[in-house]
């Protein structure tokens, strides 16, 4: 449910403009001649109608009524859904049985009946035929869908168990929806708390609904297992420590521009080689918006949300976005910005030239993606990844924080045949770059500047291309992208990432072992 304020800039555009905004930050659909429900947005359709067939708005109506006290938001509100019933009763509308749509219809349909006074409540005949074909579809196995969607059905489904005047059908909803979402926490979620979508926009979404659901079961003397609420709690633990040190989410898999203000940001490290995620961290205490940060990324629990984005990572130094990501744009899978969205070519990743590779399942492809190892030193914190999918090929990442804020990236590639890496940086959409040689460049960002610099290479070619991100639903805009791109057969690569007042020098690569100079000290990393 959103706040009082975006609330009510949905409902001042449905009464004074005669548009509908049917979810928050979308475009507005023309309704000065009624509902059109078969509209179609020109490059997201599917999400559109699933969400005009949701009535969210009505359970907006319905609460602005209760709060201003004026019927005539009770009227609107009723007017929707007998204008969606009578165009259901042809059941000819694509997405209007989706279990997305159904989850959160019923949910307001209740709204609406519980806040709106005697004489725009729906009759007790017509609104328990509406709460009896609504659950029926919900509890029914060939409609559950095992991933968020599956939550959202059960929270709605237990709500409105108690709506049921069959106590036979009460106690069956009620039964069914507290055992699958217990399945599903077991399901959704790492050992370590990760959800499994790819994304922290999703993680966050569902600990919003599982806490919600936590409510709603307590207020009914229900409760889950212990191991259950334990796993929860670290889900809800991982939340603060997803969030970059500006109190945003990076926008991995489908994550669109969050900004969090309510969370306390920890600065915990965290590993999870079951959900192919690492998050470290150098926290500023004088300043925390100062702080280093670095998600890497290489594995996955589920194909949901997930972009072909295994071994790439975003990276902050001194609070400033250096790597960036893609965010989600939409779900057309036609639409040639999602499909870019989606690529490797969108994260900062390496890819082989002229190849593509596929994740499968997660079952099939355990040991070929994944993290390899993680290492913490009193000097530097290390991740190692690999991506044996690409045909014929084994990528091995190897990401280094150091504790004084400098990036190491060592990039291996096995391979009997003659294969051309192409290294890829996203980069933030507000920096300024500049190309110094083949081998370096110097990105600035607000008043810092930081190089980015290949060793071990000659012959190197350093290009800048054109990307896409999106913060926003349904809207991209453009970035430009560093490329290296090393020479055909070349098998190993070194960058570096630094602050240019924080700068190391003579670099030295032996093998397994890179030294470099810093404030006068010889430091040697062990890869």
């Amino acid at each position: 449910m959103l706040g009082k304020i975006r609330r009510e800039e949905i409902i001042k555009d449905i009464i004074e403009k005669q548009q509908l905004i049917v979810k928050y930050g979308f475009d507005p659909i023309d309704i000065s001649e009624g509902i059109d429900w078969s509209y179609q947005h020109p490059h997201n359709t599917r999400t559109y109608s699933v969400y005009l067939h949701a009535l969210e708005y009505v359970g907006y109506l319905a609460l602005a009524g209760e709060e201003y006290n004026d019927e005539n938001y009770y009227e609107i509100a009723n007017d929707f859904i007998i204008s969606w019933n009578q165009q259901d009763s042809e059941e000819s509308i694509e997405h209007s049985w989706n279990e997305h749509a159904v989850s959160y219809r019923l949910s307001n349909l209740i709204l609406f009946q519980d806040t709106v006074s005697d004489e725009y409540k729906l009759e007790n005949q017509f609104f328990d035929e509406l709460l009896i074909k609504h659950c029926a579809f919900l509890a029914d196995d060939n409609n559950y869908k095992p991933n968020n969607h599956g939550i959202l059905m059960d929270e709605s489904l237990f709500k409105a168990s108690f709506y049921m005047t069959d106590k036979i059908y009460q106690k069956l909803y009620k039964s069914i929806a507290l055992n699958r979402v217990k399945l599903a926490l077991y399901r959704d979620f790492s050992r370590k708390g990760l959800h499994s979508e790819n994304s922290p926009e999703y993680h966050r979404m569902m600990m919003i609904v599982l806490n919600r659901f936590n409510e709603l079961i307590k207020a009914k003397d229900e409760t889950l297992t212990n191991d259950v609420n334990h796993k929860l709690k670290k889900a809800k633990n991982l939340l603060r420590i997803m969030l970059k040190p500006d109190s945003t989410y990076p926008m991995v898999g489908d994550t669109s521009y969050i900004e969090e203000k309510n969370l306390k940001k920890d600065f915990s490290d965290y590993v999870d080689y079951e959900g192919g995620l690492v998050i470290f961290q150098n926290e500023n205490t004088e300043n925390i918006l100062l702080s280093d940060y670095l998600y890497f990324k290489c594995g996955y629990l589920s194909k949901t949300h997930k972009h072909f984005d295994d071994l790439s990572f975003n990276l902050m130094l001194d609070g400033n976005d250096i790597f960036i990501d893609a965010g989600k744009y939409g779900y057309n899978k036609n639409d040639p910005i999602r499909q870019y969205i989606l690529s490797p070519e969108a994260h900062t990743a390496p890819l082989i030239e002229g190849k593509e590779y596929k994740p499968t399942s997660p079952i099939v492809d355990q040991y070929n993606l994944g993290i390899s190892n993680v290492t913490v030193t009193p000097k530097h914190k290390i991740v190692k990844g690999y991506n044996s999918l690409y045909k014929d090929v084994v990528i091995n990442r190897t990401a280094v924080l150091s504790k004084e804020g400098h990036f190491f990236l060592h990039d291996e590639v096995r391979s009997d045949n003659i294969e051309r890496l192409l290294q890829n940086f996203n980069i933030n959409e507000n920096a300024n770059i500049n190309i110094i040689d083949n081998y370096s460049a110097e990105i600035e960002i607000n008043t810092e500047k930081y190089i980015i610099r290949s060793f071990l290479n000659e012959n190197i070619e350093l290009e800048t291309l054109p990307g896409y991100y999106s913060k926003v639903f349904s809207k991209y805009n453009e970035n430009v992208h560093l490329r290296y791109k090393n020479q055909p057969g070349v098998k190993k690569s070194l960058i570096t990432v630094y602050n240019i007042n924080n700068p190391i020098e003579m670099v030295e690569v032996t093998p397994n072992i890179i030294s470099y100079k810093h404030r006068d000290e010889i430091i040697k990393l062990k890869l």
